[in-house]
């Protein structure tokens, strides 16, 4: 019950934790201030309240320009503070909402998913929940969307698995194959295949800010490392590139666009390590609509194929 935690600790603060959580990412006093717009006393008044309050010290404070570091003890109750964070920021969300008249689900999403799986989602959305607003927010990255889903910014995004412990629960929906992209008019375009080994030899075209689980590359066995000719995080300018022939690119299946003539999805022998796609949202919250919004996705992946579904 919340009217027995104890005396001490009801006095902790959201702010205490804030600057808790600079000082560890900076290393710093002054380094936090900065960032979090106060003075340096501010600061360690902040931290040392905190201190008091729990009864162990949590910065260590070597003095002069040697960078403090946070104790175990602070390093454990800042793993409580992101679920903290969490919590503050779904209660927000929550409240929000029910200001609204008209239920709204804020879904965060990636491109490939956007193109492949996001319009015929809606439809069946629009049919099973007429009254809810679904509103968008896209990012080329999912790290940036689940930053979004823990702050209570999102109520659910579309990510890649496996993603880092934290306050989620995810919904995984297909395991999704990885093709090789190639120019219909180079040198692989009559292949209907092509076997692993022989990318030793090829050049590549590869994301380049997308973290390891997107990239086909990181799938590669040992020993077969394509030199990367070129670069992007755009599906579309990835597609230009192969369609030059800069290069090749291992692209997730639903990364491809099957009605481009320029270029042409090959299978890979053996097939590499699917790409695993889910729905991730605050672990116990349930806000309107993600059961909706889920089922929906579910649906529209058993229907357009293109990859393994999940089976709950």
């Amino acid at each position: 019950m919340i009217e027995d935690i104890d005396q001490r600790w009801q006095r902790i603060q959201l702010r205490h934790l804030i600057a808790l959580h600079a000082v560890a990412a900076t290393g710093s006093f002054r380094a936090a201030a900065a960032r979090l717009g106060y003075s340096i006393s501010t600061v360690s008044e902040q931290i040392g309240a905190l201190e008091r309050l729990v009864s162990q010290p949590l910065v260590t404070r070597p003095g002069g320009r040697r960078a403090v570091s946070v104790t175990p003890a602070g390093i454990r109750l800042l793993e409580h503070a992101d679920g903290i964070a969490a919590r503050y920021g779904a209660a927000r969300a929550d409240l929000e909402a029910m200001r609204s008249q008209r239920p709204v689900f804020r879904l965060g999403i990636y491109q490939s998913a956007a193109v492949r799986l996001l319009p015929g989602m809606l439809r069946r959305v629009s049919v099973a929940r007429p009254d809810l607003e679904v509103e968008l927010v896209e990012r080329p990255d999912d790290i940036a969307l689940l930053d979004l889903v823990a702050c209570g910014e999102l109520d659910a995004a579309f990510v890649a698995l496996p993603i880092a412990a934290g306050p989620f629960v995810v919904e995984e929906l297909l395991e999704e194959p990885y093709v090789l992209l190639v120019a219909a008019d180079g040198p692989l375009g009559d292949r209907e295949s092509l076997d692993v080994s022989e990318l030793a030899g090829q050049q590549l075209v590869d994301y380049r800010e997308l973290r390891a689980v997107h990239h086909g590359r990181q799938r590669l066995p040992r020993g077969v490392r394509p030199r990367v000719a070129a670069r992007s995080d755009d599906n579309l300018t990835i597609h230009a590139l192969v369609a030059a022939q800069i290069g090749v690119a291992v692209l997730p299946a639903m990364s491809v666009d099957g009605n481009d003539p320029r270029v042409r999805a090959l299978a890979l022998e053996p097939p590499l390590e699917p790409r695993r796609v889910a729905i991730a949202s605050l672990r116990d919250r349930q806000p309107d609509g993600l059961v909706d919004v889920t089922a929906s996705a579910r649906e529209e992946v058993e229907s357009a194929g293109g990859g393994s579904v999940v089976r709950r």
